[in-house]
């Protein structure tokens, strides 16, 4: 079981793409230790009921460095709790800008990371993600961040939003990520969620081609021997591995698994499918202090999402013989109007021309119905 948490709306960085952007708040609020041992407690509850005994947390934001170290020492303690009394294993994981990552946040993240890692996010184009107005500042806090994780033994991942300027920056980018200690390297096409959704930014938006022929130039880069480490689509994918074939990499969500045993919480409780869906406050399942944690998994509106893709499989990607590479995408990919896409992902077309050129093997659908009650 996989629990996105978003203890805080506020951050410290300004990029101009930010999916967690949900306009201006005038009250950014900030998770209570209440109700995160409530969370905590009743997903463990839930967990034992089932016979299960792993629960990983996944901290995200805005920026969950905010909530200081104080916040994750009394967390530290209540997971200790929950887990002497429903015998569960917890383990943290958190993406952050590390901007926060000082002297004193070190060693309580390393405490709580002492079996995770961090993942963060960088940009090698001007004007993109800041602090302030400043790029230079932002890379300038994430590198001090960075070199006091790797210092710390805390094993870092980062990402990579991938947009129309930085389409001819691809050596750029592989450089960064050959020359500094990261553990593995994500691509993500930027979408038009948060702040990018609600401030067009034409100028940064990919077509799905685009995204397409950019993953094969990185792709054939790779082979080149131009970086040894993992680098997500292509892990996940089945490529540089030893499997033959789509795996799961824990840098970021997987759309084969998309949703499988993943609540995603607010800082008020407020519970959702993924990440991306509490960004932008959308298909709420209910209120942790108001449900019991099996009802939250089995809410009409999380079964509508799953049963996404069991539609796609028998209608729009019926046939097609890369649909264990995708499985239709992410939901959000065509989230638009406030209406809940049943469509294929946007990113359809450059991720068949990737897979057709890169030789993936063929495999089409096979009947994913009884995955809709698997959590």
């Amino acid at each position: 079981m996989l629990l996105i948490l978003k203890p805080t709306d506020s951050c410290n960085a300004d990029c101009v793409y930010c999916s967690a952007f949900y306009g201006d708040l005038p009250a950014r609020k900030r998770m209570t230790i209440e109700t995160f041992r409530l969370i905590i407690d009743k997903a463990s509850a839930y967990l034992r009921l089932k016979k299960k005994n792993r629960l990983q947390i996944l901290w995200h934001g805005g920026e969950p460095l905010l909530m200081g170290p104080d916040f994750y020492k009394k967390v530290l303690q209540v997971c200790a709790e929950c887990s002497k009394r429903h015998d569960v294993e917890i383990r943290h994981i958190m993406q952050s800008n590390l901007h926060l990552l000082d002297e004193k946040a070190v060693p309580v993240i390393t405490g709580l990371l002492s079996r995770g890692a961090m993942s963060s996010s960088f940009d090698v184009v001007e004007g993109i993600r800041l602090a302030g107005s400043s790029s230079q500042k932002y890379m300038e806090n994430f590198q001090k961040g960075f070199q006091r994780a790797v210092e710390a033994g805390i094993r870092v991942n980062a990402v990579y939003v991938v947009h129309k300027k930085s389409l001819d920056r691809m050596e750029d980018i592989i450089a960064f990520a050959r020359e500094n200690p990261l553990y593995a390297l994500r691509l993500n096409p930027l979408v038009k969620l948060g702040r990018a959704m609600n401030d067009p930014l034409e100028n940064l938006y990919l077509s799905s081609r685009e995204w397409g022929e950019f993953l094969l130039d990185v792709y054939n880069y790779i082979k080149k021997g131009a970086l040894a480490k993992p680098v997500a689509p292509f892990e996940e994918w089945g490529f540089f591995g030893q499997e033959n074939g789509p795996k799961r990499m824990a840098l970021s969500c997987s759309h084969g698994l998309c949703m499988q045993e993943i609540l995603s919480f607010d800082s008020q409780g407020m519970a959702y499918g993924c990440g991306k869906m509490a960004d932008i406050r959308i298909y709420p399942f209910g209120n942790i202090s108001e449900h019991r944690f099996e009802d939250l998994l089995h809410h009409p509106q999380r079964i509508k999402i799953l049963s996404r893709k069991v539609y796609l499989q028998n209608t729009l990607c019926s046939g097609c013989p890369y649909w264990e590479y995708c499985r239709g995408g992410c939901p959000m990919d065509g989230y638009k109007d406030g209406i809940f896409p049943y469509e294929k992902t946007f990113w359809c077309e450059g991720t068949r021309f990737f897979l057709e050129k890169a030789g993936a093997r063929e495999k089409g659908p096979e009947n994913d119905s009884h995955r809709i009650f698997q959590s």
